[in-house]
């Protein structure tokens, strides 16, 4: 949800996206469909790592050469306007991200949040955000921890720090109706285990039910299971001394992607994500969710003829 419309000014920012894989290593041929609270939307696509040109020599014959590109793409964020930005590449995981121009976390000398970038750098003299996403790959039998999902010792409430993590992880299933999980919770090694083992399925039922709630559908969470102490992270067993920090990276939740429906992989709010694509010497050309033929390139969305 887009923050109300701040009411301090800020000077227009150029912001400049490096997408990335999980090691921060460079993904290109990435879609980014681009939401403004305005109202505006954008589609740009970020390059292929080699793009050729020809230039016309001294002699007038044509030479062909080839250049190598960054994953960069950029766009100017307008006054008072908060957007979010959804990266689309086959075979990785779709992400939104969100800036927020009307927050109370300060970065520099203007309030503007960060959400779901691995990393953000500004430039002052230049009005400029230079802003790192990753993207994970899509693997069927993948695992994944939630980070900050943590419960209170013998307990099975969701903490609003839980909640704000599993918020996240329900735009995760939002952005990706293809995926259907399994979520998965466990406990430290403190009480018996069987009282941990029922205290688990409990979180993991709670868990559950909170994301059902928040409106995601019952076939992407195939179910919630809870392990008790069976899978403990560290060597805080029974009857060990450990700290309460020890005690609660046992108290986590993971998720599994459990089945992938490829007949969902397209989210059908974005037209413009890609089903297929072609790339050419001058952008991107893809086919969306219409079946519509369009070129990507430059920060623009253009039909081709």
């Amino acid at each position: 949800m887009f923050a109300l419309l701040c009411s301090m000014v800020h000077a227009q920012k150029i912001v400049s996206v490096y997408t990335a894989d999980e090691h921060k290593q460079p993904l290109h041929e990435v879609t980014m469909v681009i939401k403004g609270s305005d109202g505006s939307v954008d589609t740009m696509a970020t390059p292929p790592p080699v793009v050729e040109f020809s230039s016309k020599g001294s002699d007038g014959k044509m030479d062909n050469f080839t250049k190598k590109k960054e994953p960069i793409q950029s766009f100017t964020m307008k006054e008072k306007v908060n957007y979010e930005i959804t990266f689309v590449k086959r075979g990785y995981l779709t992400k939104t991200a969100f800036i927020d121009q009307c927050c109370n976390a300060y970065i520099g000398d203007s309030n503007i949040c960060f959400e779901n970038f691995c990393d953000v750098m500004e430039a002052f003299k230049y009005d400029h955000y230079n802003l790192v996403v990753c993207l994970e790959e899509l693997e069927l039998n993948r695992l994944f921890t939630l980070d900050n999902i943590y419960y209170d010792y013998d307990k099975d409430h969701i903490r609003p720090d839980a909640a704000r993590e599993l918020d996240k992880l329900f735009t995760l299933l939002e952005d990706n109706p293809a995926i259907v999980i399994e979520l998965y919770s466990h406990t430290d090694a403190r009480g018996s285990d069987s009282y941990n083992l029922d205290l688990s399925q409990r979180r993991a039922e709670n868990a559950v039910a909170y994301l059902h709630q928040r409106g995601v559908p019952a076939y992407q969470i195939r179910t919630g299971v809870g392990f008790g102490e069976t899978k403990l992270v560290n060597s805080c067993t029974n009857g060990k001394e450990c700290s309460e920090m020890a005690h609660q990276q046992n108290r986590r939740t993971e998720i599994k992607i459990v089945a992938i429906d490829e007949s969902k992989m397209w989210h059908k709010e974005y037209d413009t994500r890609v089903k297929s694509y072609l790339v050419t010497n001058n952008g991107v050309d893809i086919i969306n969710s219409k079946g519509e033929n369009v070129n990507v390139q430059l920060g623009k969305l253009t039909k081709m003829d």
